[in-house]
């Protein structure tokens, strides 16, 4: 790497030391896709995930490869609120809390996103243009009670494709479509995990059915995932919090 040929895109301010999202990743149209949090703390203080006018709480999406006015990137004009008052532009989609992972499988162009949730709900999403979440109104498909305001009556959310609790798990951590050939029960599965419990699924999805989702046996708590990756040959790479790179077999 040079590091001089570094050139900074986009900096967010950040009102607390957590719920930073996120992750980078291009998408099958070229465009860059971006996960952000709420800005941190507890119960979205800010309330900066239903807002518009911010950039935190959301999936951004913008073109690296040109200028809109005198930002340092370009606003893709098929964004969903592109010429929108009170809509930031470069927003995709919105009403999130700490996007810890987005992946986007590009045999299926399908975006998804591992959501971390605050005392109810762990969820997996399907990250559709314009799309609204629902935090902090609700965590998962649950009323998200500490916050004491409803949402407006002409409020849609989209419910994530899987949710979990504290029985199960208490930081999820995605994820990624496994394409390699070592696994083949894996093969074309989400595959996610649980960073406090150390937990781990695999996921088939198709849209428009229910997904079929198998909790997986890797030792119990033996490592806790903070990312999921490919390496190569599309082979499954996990990262442990402790920075151990971990290559999965069939047993």
């Amino acid at each position: 790497l040079n590091a001089s040929s570094e050139t900074e895109i986009l900096s967010l301010n950040q009102p607390y030391s957590n719920h930073n999202g996120g992750h980078i990743v291009f998408g099958p149209d070229g465009y860059l896709y971006l996960s952000t949090g709420d800005g941190g703390k507890a119960n979205d203080p800010l309330d900066h995930s239903q807002n518009t006018f911010a950039l935190y709480g959301k999936i951004l999406r913008i073109d690296v490869d040109s200028r809109s006015g005198d930002l340092p990137y370009g606003i893709p004009k098929d964004n969903p609120f592109v010429g929108k008052e009170g809509h930031r532009s470069e927003i995709w989609a919105l009403g999130l809390r700490n996007p810890w992972c987005i992946h986007w499988d590009m045999a299926s162009k399908t975006l998804f996103c591992a959501d971390v949730g605050q005392n109810q709900r762990e969820e997996i999403n399907i990250i559709e243009k314009g799309g609204n979440y629902g935090w902090s109104f609700r965590e998962g498909t649950i009323k998200f009670a500490l916050k004491h305001r409803d949402p407006p009556a002409n409020a849609k959310f989209i419910d994530p494709i899987f949710e979990y609790g504290r029985t199960l798990g208490l930081s999820v951590s995605g994820g990624i479509v496994y394409h390699g050939k070592k696994i083949p029960s894996l093969r074309d599965s989400y595959l996610f995990g649980d960073w406090g419990t150390g937990n781990f699924w695999s996921m088939k999805y198709e849209k428009g059915k229910a997904p079929e989702v198998r909790k997986l046996d890797m030792g119990k708590g033996a490592f806790k995932p903070v990312n999921f990756c490919a390496d190569a040959n599309g082979e499954l790479i996990i990262l442990d919090w402790k920075g151990s790179l971990y290559e999965i077999r069939e047993r």
